[in-house]
């Protein structure tokens, strides 16, 4: 199923992760039309002006995260399409009448990718991905389930302005499935006919063709659960052919210069149903490799979904699922929405009367039952893990192996 989303609609499947807790908000805000004076400084990401008669070369629609009311224009030749920069307000345009007009603007520096603060996404890696997207490059991301692939790539494509287009790749069977799928639909004779329906993504290039100001990102998710023969329809879309089949037109549809494309996979054995990405199509994207937050960082993400937490159920979880993670014989891991799961269980007033009898069949449904296997079955990797749970809890300020968690730690 493709879907089309605002980054911070509830619905985005990022949110699932974990790694953006917090609420989402609503309806996006825009900036009051007398908030961007003459020498306000304000950060900006410019594409080219889509109009072809207006003397302004670039144009920007946001401003320091929100839209404006009001187009800032600029043909500083120092600003670059697609980078992230502040710029000085230097003229106003009908600056009484809303929607109208337009803000004058001149670099004043280069700025970095900003993201909120309730996402996490290491240093090189959010100026890696800047770049690579300001440089109009394919990216791969690389990572274990639930490390925060697609929540940061959400992040990323509202912080630099581009419209997210989410993509499940596993949906797809065939080559044709990922722009439209062939349907059987009442005909208004009381029949039966065959039709060709378009999915989210075919809708995203057709409107990149007519609203070129506007960048969207496409978001492939599970790309190697998809098969290898309905990957290839992908192939020439990656490259500087830039085009892809549309079965609805028999032909071959182009893409846009304001649509890009960032892939996700889950690389490992312990991935069942995925595919091997052969090597012509790996080079076809830069590859960005993740991984789960450092400790400190995925307790400050709990409490943020989560609010209070006891120390010793902070330490417990973190603990436990830090062994599962390290354990070699294990080739699943725990993600940070396991994490977070356990910990509003046993966090719950309910559960808590219960005591610490309730603990380890919580850290079981919620580690164990997103493992391969069953918990009861020693050699399964659910198996293994109930093991290192059990080994946990029987030595408090322990993890499996023997690294005895620091006092007051989270």
């Amino acid at each position: 199923m493709i879907t089309t989303t605002k980054a911070r609609d509830a619905s985005c499947p990022g949110h699932a992760s974990g790694i953006r807790p917090g609420s989402c908000g609503g309806e996006e805000t825009a900036v009051a039309a007398g908030s961007l004076g003459l020498g306000a400084v304000v950060e900006a990401v410019f594409d080219p002006n889509p109009r072809a008669s207006s003397p302004f070369r670039l144009r920007a629609s946001r401003a320091g995260g929100h839209r404006v009311v009001k187009a800032i224009l600029s043909n500083d030749e120092r600003i670059r399409p697609g980078v992230p920069c502040t710029v000085r307000i230097t003229r106003v345009r009908k600056p009484s009448v809303p929607g109208r007009g337009y803000y004058e603007a001149t670099w004043h520096d280069d700025a970095p990718l900003a993201l909120p603060p309730d996402v996490w996404v290491p240093e090189l890696t959010r100026l890696r991905m800047g770049a690579l997207l300001a440089a109009g490059e394919c990216i791969l991301l690389i990572g274990p389930q639930g490390c925060g692939k697609t929540v940061i790539t959400a992040a990323i494509a509202e912080a630099m302005g581009y419209e997210y287009v989410y993509a499940n790749a596993s949906a797809a069977v065939e080559p044709t499935d990922f722009v439209a799928r062939f349907e059987l639909t009442a005909a208004s004779g009381g029949g039966v006919e065959t039709t060709w329906i378009e999915t989210e993504l075919l809708t995203a290039i057709k409107a990149a063709e007519h609203e070129p100001f506007r960048r969207r990102l496409v978001f492939l998710d599970e790309l190697n659960r998809s098969r290898e023969s309905a990957r290839n329809a992908l192939m020439p879309c990656l490259d500087v052919t830039r085009k892809i089949y549309d079965p609805t037109i028999g032909g071959f549809r182009a893409i846009p210069p304001n649509v890009q494309f960032v892939a996700a996979v889950n690389v490992g054995a312990e991935f069942s149903g995925t595919t091997a990405i052969d090597a012509a199509a790996l080079d076809r994207f830069c590859p960005v490799h993740l991984d789960y937050p450092p400790r400190a960082v995925e307790a400050a993400l709990i409490k943020a979904r989560v609010g209070a937490v006891r120390v010793k159920t902070m330490q417990a979880a973190l603990g436990i699922a830090e062994a599962i993670r390290e354990e070699s014989d294990i080739l699943g891991g725990v993600s940070v929405r396991a994490t977070i799961d356990a910990v509003r269980m046993l966090e719950t007033p309910a559960i808590r009367t219960l005591g610490d009898s309730a603990r380890e069949q919580i850290f079981r449904e919620a580690y164990c039952g997103r493992l391969d296997g069953s918990w009861k079955d020693a050699g399964s990797d659910a198996g293994r893990a109930a093991q290192i749970i059990s080994r946990t809890l029987a030595k408090p300020g322990r993890t499996t192996k023997g690294r005895r968690t620091p006092k007051g730690a989270p």
